[in-house]
């Protein structure tokens, strides 16, 4: 069967965001993935939601509910909220878990490799200021345009800010107050690529849209990760792929990443030196490596090698 990368698709409302998730599948032509939505409210009924509106002067989320309704919610219930649900799914063996919001400044340090919205934003702006002319950058609501200064001051140094509360923006008032900038980023997944394309035509500036950068930050994920189960790095080729056909038959299937550290710790190479092969850290090479020996009912690479030759007669 061919391999297909396991991703876990994040909000900070609620799911499902087919209003943004089927666009950027189709920008990154991403046929070849199975996937799961994840929304950090998921569960909460209207009461519990409307006790988590923000007070004045706090700062506060907007997003979409289940129902298709858009609410603002205090940041750092979502943010609390969030890193549970992230280490949660991070425990589910995903390949990739990607961030279908901006206004999220925390990282996280996931097994999984992670497209984080925010800061793959942030990579492109300040890219663009170091160019010699101004960039617009629209926002949805003025407190996520307060929220990025706090984060980077160097934005108001050289760019011209549009705050446009709603999910609809006004594009006619975009355009007169951006028209004199050399490129503009829309700043929110939840402006559209038609968004994008209809401000474009009103300034006759390139537009750059963050559904655009995350679709393009997908695609080249899961092109790394068919490579990669394509071909093994050089640690995993010179045990060969034939040597856990030469293994005991594991409780369930081990998934291509764990194949790939059993590989390679059968070499004799250490938890840092596969890290180095397959650019994960040790400490998720430790994971796989645990994962994979307790389904092969197992405590040691020793013991599995040990069983091989009992199995082959050896």
């Amino acid at each position: 069967m061919p391999y297909r990368p396991r991703c876990a698709f994040v909000t900070i409302g609620q799911t499902p965001r087919t209003d943004i998730l089927d666009e950027v599948l189709r920008m990154a032509q991403a046929a070849d993935l199975d996937f799961d939505e994840y929304g950090a409210m998921n569960g909460l009924d209207e009461t519990d939601i409307g006790a988590q509106r923000p007070r004045e002067g706090e700062r506060g989320f907007y997003t979409r509910l289940a129902h298709g309704g858009f609410v603002s919610v205090r940041a750092s219930f979502i943010e609390q909220r969030l890193r549970r649900l992230i280490e949660i799914i991070d425990r589910r063996d995903y390949d990739l878990i990607v961030m279908l919001s901006t206004g999220i400044f925390e990282t996280w340090d996931t097994r999984a490799r992670l497209i984080h919205s925010q800061k793959l934003t942030d990579l492109w702006i300040n890219a663009l200021i170091a160019g010699p002319g101004p960039i617009g950058i629209m926002y949805h609501l003025p407190t996520a345009f307060d929220s990025n200064l706090a984060v980077n001051t160097a934005l108001v140094q050289t760019t011209r800010m549009v705050k446009v509360a709603g999910e609809s923006p006004s594009l006619d008032e975009a355009a007169r107050l951006l028209r004199d900038t050399d490129i503009i980023v829309m700043h929110s997944l939840g402006y559209s690529d038609a968004h994008a394309v209809m401000l474009a035509g009103l300034v006759e500036r390139p537009v750059v849209s963050v559904r655009r950068l995350v679709a393009g930050a997908l695609r080249t994920a899961l092109d790394e990760l068919h490579h990669d189960a394509r071909h093994p790095p050089a640690g995993d080729r010179q045990a060969g792929p034939d040597v856990l056909d030469k293994l005991p038959d594991s409780a369930e299937p081990l998934t291509p990443r764990e194949q790939d550290v059993l590989r390679a710790a059968l070499t004799g190479l250490s938890n840092k030196e596969i890290g180095r092969n397959l650019a994960i850290s040790h400490r998720t090479v430790a994971i796989h490596r645990a994962r994979a020996l307790a389904k092969m009912q197992v405590s040691s690479t020793t013991e599995l090698l040990r069983r091989a030759l009992v199995k082959h007669g050896g």
